[in-house]
């Protein structure tokens, strides 16, 4: 687990697969993450737009913002969990994707 800069934004779809592996609720519940509902954007010209994500996206929220050392270790606890092993301070060598299983095996 490492700290990023700018890496604190999570998207629908990865906000999706963190409830798939069971970690969004405790995220939210612990406080380590904050649901972002609503937001917009101002361009050069002027033009903005402001939206909540709950009136037009329904249950999954559009973002969600979670500092990224703190995701990082709760993604890398629960793949431990999992059987994975977290090898650190190592130079990857190659990744390999099996097709036929849908894992890789990295080296």
């Amino acid at each position: 687990p490492r700290d990023k800069i700018c890496g604190d934004a999570v998207c629908k779809t990865g906000i999706e697969i963190l409830m798939e592996m069971g970690l969004y609720d405790t995220l939210v519940k612990e406080k380590k993450a904050h649901v972002a509902d609503s937001g917009g954007v101002v361009s050069p010209g002027g033009l903005s737009f402001v939206g909540r994500s709950h009136e037009q996206l329904g249950s999954v929220p559009a973002a969600l913002a979670c500092k990224r050392i703190i995701l990082d270790e709760t993604l890398v606890r629960a793949a431990q969990k999992s059987g994975a092993e977290l090898i650190e301070n190592t130079p990857v060598k190659d990744a390999h994707f099996d097709k036929s299983t849908g894992l890789w095996t990295v080296t």
